[in-house]
């Protein structure tokens, strides 16, 4: 048989070939290739032969790997630079789309550095403030003219870009005076990172909100207006009813007395009065509304108050009504005007009653209560602090969301015409206010309506409850008691200058307080001086202020009918002060002038009078 090397010898003779010696390469323990040297002539290959032969293979595959390597390179650097190239068109592409961005932007931007330089903005940022890029470019960015108008802004800015630096993002609403006029903007400053997520750069970007907020302003005035128009119609019409009920009953007087007839004449007087307490009533609820109702705090205990009104609240709600009280039994003491408290309890659980037709229950609850934060507070319209809840609570029909944002609001009830001013709540929210405080509703349809009273506490003494004694029990003047009243209406003047001098006193009068501070500097003894806030000139507060110098221990009684709320603000009533709020009952007025009189003789020290 033919062998394999019988093959060979016979393609090799046929090509001329009579001796051959073949070198494999072996790279890596694997064949790579082969390299055959061959000889026309019949031959024995010597062993220095070989090893030509085996060198000459080593240069020549060293030679080709050298080649293939360098072959290999110059795709490779072809194939990068093709990258290169690419990459950066796709980058300058993209560089070109985000300065286009960056230009055509209606937010004012600009990149700023670390250090506070401004390194670029866009072109609506330099149209605000007039500039050219080259004016504004490599100063500091809290200097820059948009700030400049704008008293304690480039403070705020720099303390900014530090907060900025430190990795955090600031945001706020910022009013600026530019070269083109006062704008607002909703401002944000954040960090700019590299792709290793270093901070590199400041990034601040602000929107233009001036027409949006002047939009919202005009709708604010409209609506505002629009309130206004329903709290002068409804004054109007109210007290139109109860002047006609006034008016009426005095034209019957006079009438009755021009021809004799005296003997009927209570009832029309009281129908008179009975108006004229209406019209006060009206009148407090709409000063506690617009806060400038003149209250008297003072130290209440709630709890007593509620019992005290116990029996009260019971007849008021009718037998259909349960009435629930749950007190927290170690309840902190608030300061408030206990009068106003009283009222807003009453309110409230009348109101809780006519949203029961059919009868339910009524619960009363008092609970101390602490904001557990300051977030908190604000939600419910209080800063931080300690505060008393009283909350009334009803099973009635409830109130819709439409309807709890208009229930503050004067004059607007549910109630049929006729049975309702609609300044019940309104009056409560004034009070609550203004006495530091603030009032909340919670309410579904069908599910019934909790109202919260939130007042702050009071960490002094409680004192007793509050109120007038009865006339024939303490208003008599005694030993030949002096007061002055200083009061620039002639007829208010008149009424309490003649009931103080029935019962005794010795009244001394002036129309004003330039004539009041004169008798004042007299040597003329007078025990209590009771004075308007609001005279012509020279007030009544500022008249008792120089008073007080020469008689440092004048007891003053203010009288008013309407005070700002620096009346109730703490600090304008000093020891040895009060106030009383017109109309009030003649009474309470000489009952409040025994008290103070009373208590200047057994534990004031002695007036000295000038001269």
């Amino acid at each position: 048989p033919v062998t394999c090397e019988d093959e060979v010898a016979a393609a090799y003779a046929a090509a001329g070939i009579r001796a051959a010696i073949s070198v494999p390469l072996v790279k890596y323990d694997r064949l790579a290739a082969v390299l055959t040297v061959h000889s026309r002539e019949a031959r024995r290959w010597t062993d220095e032969e070989a090893v030509l032969v085996r060198e000459v293979a080593d240069r020549i595959w060293s030679a080709v790997e050298r080649a293939r390597a360098e072959a290999g390179l110059r795709e490779a650097k072809a194939t990068l630079e093709q990258q290169v190239t690419e990459r950066t068109a796709a980058l300058r592409a993209s560089e070109a789309r985000l300065r286009t961005i960056f230009q055509t932007s209606h937010q004012l931007q600009g990149v700023v550095a670390l250090d506070g330089t401004l390194l670029d903005v866009n072109a609506v940022g330099l149209r605000s403030i007039a500039a050219t890029l080259a004016d504004v470019v490599g100063k500091p960015f809290a200097d820059a003219p948009w700030f400049a108008g704008t008293p304690g802004m480039s403070d705020d800015v720099r303390h900014s870009i530090a907060m900025v630096a430190a990795g955090e993002k600031v945001h706020r609403h910022v009013v600026v005076n530019l070269p083109t006029g006062v704008r607002s903007f909703d401002f944000t400053m954040r960090p700019m990172h590299d792709e290793h997520g270093a901070i590199v750069a400041i990034v601040p970007e602000a929107v233009d909100t001036t027409e949006h907020r002047q939009a919202e302003d005009a709708l604010r005035q409209s609506l505002k207006m629009e309130a206004v128009g329903q709290l002068t119609g409804g004054i109007a019409h109210d007290f139109n009813n109860l002047l006609q009920g006034i008016t009426g009953s005095l034209d019957m007087v006079l009438r009755r007395i021009a021809k004799g007839r005296t003997g009927d004449l209570d009832r029309l007087i009281a129908g008179a009065k009975a108006s004229a307490d209406r019209a006060a009533a009206l009148t407090h609820r709409l000063l506690a509304f617009s806060r400038r109702q003149p209250l008297d705090p003072g130290p209440v205990d709630a709890n007593r108050l509620v019992r005290s009104m116990e029996d009260l609240l019971r007849r008021t709600m009718g037998e259909a009504v349960e009435l629930d009280l749950t007190l927290e039994p170690a309840l902190w003491s608030t300061l408030c005007d206990h009068n106003q408290l009283e009222n807003a309890l009453l309110n409230l659980v009348i109101n809780a009653r006519d949203a029961m037709p059919d009868g339910g229950a009524i619960s009363i609850e008092s609970s101390n209560f602490e904001p557990a934060e300051a977030s908190a507070a604000r939600a419910l319209g209080l800063g931080p602090g300690e505060y008393i809840r009283i909350r009334v609570t009803d099973t009635g029909i409830g109130m819709a969301p439409e309807i709890i944002a208009r229930a503050f609001d004067p004059f607007f009830t549910t109630k049929p015409t006729g049975e309702g001013t609609g300044l019940g709540l309104s009056m409560i929210y004034g009070f609550t206010r203004q006495s530091d405080g603030s009032c909340r509703i919670d309410s579904e349809p069908g599910r019934g309506t909790t109202m919260t009273l939130y007042l702050p506490r009071h960490h002094g003494e409680t004192a007793e409850d509050p109120g007038l004694a009865r006339a024939e029990d303490a208003a008599e003047a005694e030993h030949g008691d002096v007061v002055l009243v200083v009061e620039d209406e002639p007829v208010v003047r008149a009424l309490v200058v003649e009931v103080l001098r029935e019962l005794g006193y010795d009244a001394l009068e002036a129309e004003d307080g330039v004539t009041g501070l004169d008798m004042l500097r007299s040597a003329r003894h007078i025990d209590l001086l009771v004075t308007d806030v609001g005279l012509p000139g020279l007030n009544g507060r500022q008249m008792a202020d120089a008073a007080r110098e020469l008689r440092p221990e004048l007891k003053v009684l203010f009288m008013t009918g309407y005070a700002e709320n620096t009346v109730a603000a703490s600090g304008f009533l000093k020891p040895g002060m009060a106030i009383i709020t017109k109309p009030f009952a003649m009474d309470a007025l000489t009952t409040r002038i025994r008290g103070m009189i009373a208590a200047g003789q057994h534990g004031a020290l002695p007036q000295t009078p000038p001269g």
